[in-house]
């Protein structure tokens, strides 16, 4: 982004998705998010991270763009790649 500029980030579906997952899962347990154990607030943040990510890949009109654009390379930059890149 560009310095002063604003970024609304309730316009980003998968940030709007993660925060979500975050809600849902302390609905489920009230205590979710305490800290009995260190992997507590790991799996929190995993599962609201997988969570956003399949929330992107749901948007079947990007897929296909992003596919095609990248022509079959799975290398090629793109904004598929760049989520998923390992």
């Amino acid at each position: 982004t560009t310095p002063g500029t604003t970024v609304f980030s309730c316009l980003s579906s998968d940030i709007i998705a993660h925060e979500m997952s975050h809600a849902l899962l302390d609905g489920l347990h009230r205590r979710f998010q305490e800290a009995s154990n260190p992997d507590v607030p790991a799996f929190h943040e995993a599962f609201a991270d997988i969570v956003a990510l399949f929330q992107h890949f749901t948007l079947k009109e990007l897929v296909s763009f992003e596919i095609g654009k990248a022509r079959g390379d799975v290398s090629a930059a793109s904004l598929l790649s760049g989520i998923a890149k390992q």
